[in-house]
């Protein structure tokens, strides 16, 4: 893909965004609220070091029964102690008394990364440095077809390169082409049940997605595999103010996967405490559990411990060499209006400890 055509779907994806925001919901008896606000970026993990940038969201609010519902488009540019560049666009339109909500994501990434190979079993020292260049595009359109229960279509776009790595070393195997593109067209659909009464502070209720993908050379792409994801979450709130949260996260690809889109270990979200990509492989598997407790005044404690695996297929899945994690945090409640939380962990697994700064929970 050159590099016109990229340009063309940022300024398509744009223009389509801002054009669809002047829609007014005739459906709702009120006036639609339209604002606009910008925000500095900061935070801190160990892929990134420490990160900052700006986003600027532009939105349009309507009332639909007891419940506010936003068209927005947003974006930000992220740079990091690590030299990575992050410009994301974002987009989310409601139709029909919100029975329909578009979801569109793109972005431009300039990201250097770190390989340790492929597989449950390797070793620290393979560590390799390599830099992948990356344009996304990533579109669902949901559908309202029950209470709490959505579906419908989903997109995937990716064209990625690889700039640089180290000579020689494990990538050599992994990506054969001598560096030439890899450029993915999938299709697929996204299944999403989600009752939680809050989606940045959840105190009860699940969460429940399932999303495949079909990526096929007939369809424009490189490779020909397939990838499923799936993620369950649920809460309780046994005590008032106290959260017990728990986790399942997974990832089954089958087919010729290119490294770097094999399912990834670690990261501050799932097993904290493992540099993201520290293992990887065509299936990976996690679970984790989390307890939220208030402390004093806006602050909160958090404790988690998680366990994770990865394997070429189901049938060699092994508890033999589990990944395990653990860790602590602080919690600073910035915006009561809306649950969000400020956080600072600390994850721990036995090959190292990092801390993690962020807005938001891990999940």
């Amino acid at each position: 893909m050159n590099r016109n055509l990229i340009v063309k779907v940022f300024i398509y994806v744009f223009l389509i965004s801002s054009n669809l925001l002047r829609i007014t919901p005739v459906w709702s008896d009120q006036p639609p609220q339209k604002g606009w606000l910008a925000l500095p970026i900061f935070f801190y993990t160990p892929e990134t070091g420490f990160a900052g940038g700006a986003g600027a969201l532009f939105y349009r609010n309507f009332e639909v029964g007891d419940n506010t519902r936003s068209n927005q488009v947003g974006g930000a540019v992220i740079y990091t102690q690590n030299n990575q560049l992050t410009v994301g666009i974002n987009y989310q339109q409601y139709f029909f008394q919100d029975h329909w909500i578009l979801n569109v994501n793109s972005s431009y990434r300039k990201f250097p990364d770190k390989y340790w190979g492929i597989g449950p079993h390797t070793a620290e020292d393979q560590e390799e440095e390599y830099t992948p260049q990356e344009i996304e595009l990533k579109t669902e359109l949901r559908a309202r077809v029950a209470h709490n229960y959505f579906l419908g279509p989903c997109l995937w776009f990716s064209h990625q390169q690889i700039l640089c790595c180290e000579q020689p070393g494990q990538i050599n195997f992994s990506y054969p082409f001598e560096n030439d593109p890899v450029q993915l067209f999938s299709v697929g659909f996204v299944s999403l049940y989600d009752s939680r009464d809050n989606p940045f502070r959840p105190t009860r209720g699940t969460y429940l997605l399932f999303r495949p993908y079909l990526i096929r050379t007939e369809l424009g792409s490189t490779y020909n595999f397939s990838l499923i994801e799936l993620d369950l979450r649920q809460f309780f709130s046994p005590l008032h103010n106290h959260v017990l949260a728990w986790q399942t996260h997974n990832y089954v690809t089958r087919g010729q996967v290119p490294f770097q889109y094999l399912p990834r270990l670690g990261g501050g979200q799932m097993m904290r405490g493992y540099y993201e990509g520290r293992f990887r492989d065509k299936l990976y598997t996690s679970v984790q559990a989390e307890y939220r407790s208030p402390l004093w005044w806006k602050l909160g404690g958090v404790a988690f411990f998680s366990l994770g695996q990865v394997a070429p297929d189901l049938g060699q899945l092994s508890t033999d060499n589990l990944k395990y994690a653990g860790g602590v945090g602080i919690r600073f409640l910035f915006r009561p209006e809306d649950g969000v939380n400020l956080r600072m962990d600390i994850g721990w697994s036995p090959e190292d400890v990092n801390i993690y700064l962020n807005i938001s929970e891990a999940f």
